[in-house]
């Protein structure tokens, strides 16, 4: 049980990340026990700085033991300490192992194994969960085109009173959508397709170029709805703003999302090559420079370009570890730079190639296979959400324009002294104020949505919060106009 805020924080909010390096330290833990070097190079060799929590554990271990405790005893202390139940479950049996003399490898693959179908099954309960979630999604959103048209109606009963109202209902239901995000954020399972640390230079500016763009267009629609309250801007100015910061939003979203589909590629031609490549060496006894000379035949798509980049600078006589280093750095993948690096580790340290690459292999294909049910869920999402939204920025733009007629025409009767008692002028301006927040609201929440089921990645939401702008302030701007014309020529055509 949680003992501070600090663990409450890290449990809720890197618990699912910590999961997943939890795989892949197991698969490099195992990658390498097949080199049979001590358990404690083992740790050594596996403590990386990208396995983060995880290898402070790893230190803790060896730090104990160098002042003089054993391994199992050190296992057992650092157990104790841990905050997830799985890596103190894991490292009290490693110490069990130790004390009866178990094969390290042995146990490591029965860990492994057995991790991999809890990692795989929790995935699939996630992805489940999510479908739900989705379904739950679009029924709060469709009730909310309801819920506000026959609020913004109900005002020509309520008059002025009407405002107080609206406010009422704006704040549960930005609420709810908030809500409703962290629920999707809570659920999704960690994904990371771009390397936060070894990524090229175009990636990472365009990375960091779709946050601060994020960021602004969020910060600018907030401002242009305080403003227009404080009646420093034109409401009509509003739908303008939106556009010109959801235009180069969508642009550098749809660059990075092209990116992102090229990274998959490379991701899918990986264990192919890396299968290929260990082959060669174990059955030619060759070196990864020869090995990759034998294999430059084969197609491997948009890899053959980085292969060759690789072998070239093997060949110049560069140190190997720093060839595949800017190899991973080309790739820009999480998946390729971290099985690169198990599979450098392991191959130095002695383990048989086609063992490990065979290991690693299979480890690359599991992942894809998992992120393509995520892509299945992700794909229902999206073919709802994307004609749902246009339609609801429609609906709102309709009311408000025929709210806005029906205000003009009891203003023009009672001008004319005529008695009207059940219905009264309704604020027209609170209503377009509450249809830019409603509006707004779902644009950002479906953006945040999309983006969390599609794996995190800030281009995503760059993409989505330009396109459901864009969408919807379109939708909404001609409907508005459109319907304001028929409407005033309609009135004309009746009073003439």
């Amino acid at each position: 049980m949680p003992r501070s805020f600090k663990e409450i924080f890290s449990i809720v909010f890197t618990g699912k990340k910590l999961r997943y390096l939890t795989l892949l330290f197991l698969l490099h833990l195992l990658a390498c026990s097949y080199s049979r070097v001590t358990r404690l190079d083992l740790f050594k060799m596996t403590a990386r700085p990208e396995y983060g929590y995880i290898t402070r554990l790893l230190k803790r271990i060896n730090a104990l033991v160098s002042l003089g405790f054993g391994q199992a005893r050190a296992c057992e202390i650092v157990a104790n300490t841990s905050r997830d139940k799985y890596l103190r479950d894991f490292f009290l049996r490693f110490a069990q192992s130790i004390k009866v003399g178990e094969d390290i490898t042995e146990f490591l693959e029965r860990e492994y194994k057995s991790y991999v179908i809890i990692y795989g099954s929790d995935y699939e309960r996630s992805m489940v969960r999510l479908k739900r979630l989705s379904e739950a999604y679009i029924a709060v959103l469709s009730s909310t085109i309801f819920v506000s048209v026959t609020f913004a109606l109900m005002g020509m009963l309520w008059g002025e009173e009407f405002v107080q109202a609206l406010w009422m209902l704006m704040l549960p239901l930005m609420g709810i959508y908030g809500l409703l995000v962290f629920m999707f954020y809570q659920i999704a399972p960690y994904e990371k397709l771009v390397s936060d640390s070894h990524r090229a230079r175009n990636i990472d500016r365009l990375l960091t170029l779709s946050k601060v763009m994020v960021i602004a267009t969020i910060i600018s629609l907030i401002i242009s709805i305080f403003l227009s309250l404080q009646y420093l801007i034109p409401l009509n100015l509003i739908p303008f703003i939106a556009l010109i910061f959801g235009v180069p939003s969508l642009t550098i979203g749809i660059t990075g999302i092209r990116l992102i589909k090229k990274i998959k590629v490379l991701d899918e031609k990986f264990p192919p090559f890396l299968t290929t490549l260990a082959s060669s060496i174990s059955s030619l006894g060759a070196s990864v420079r020869e090995a990759l000379k034998e294999i430059m035949r084969i197609d491997f798509g948009p890899l053959n370009k980085l292969i060759r980049s690789l072998r070239a600078r093997l060949e110049v006589g560069i140190d190997e570890e720093i060839c595949w280093k800017l190899f991973e750095r080309e790739t820009s993948s999480e998946i390729i730079i971290f099985h690169s690096e198990i599979f450098y580790d392991s191959f130095k340290a002695g383990a048989p190639a086609v063992v490990v690459g065979n290991l690693l292999g299979k480890s690359v294909l599991n992942i894809l296979t998992l992120r393509k049910r995520r892509e299945e869920v992700s794909a229902f999402l999206r073919s709802i959400l994307l004609p749902l939204h246009p339609a609801l920025a429609a609906i709102l733009a309709l009311t408000l324009a025929i709210i806005t007629g029906f205000t003009e025409s009891i203003e023009t009767v009672q001008q004319a002294a005529l008695p009207v008692q059940i219905i009264t002028p309704i604020p027209v301006q609170a209503v377009e104020i509450f249809s830019y927040i409603v509006l707004f609201t779902t644009t950002i929440a479906n953006a945040m949505v999309m983006y969390i089921i599609e794996g995190g990645h800030s281009v995503n939401l760059s993409y989505y919060l330009g396109l459901f702008l864009l969408t919807g302030c379109l939708i909404y701007f001609g409907i508005y106009n459109w319907m304001r014309i028929f409407l005033q020529s309609l009135i004309g055509g009746v009073g003439g």
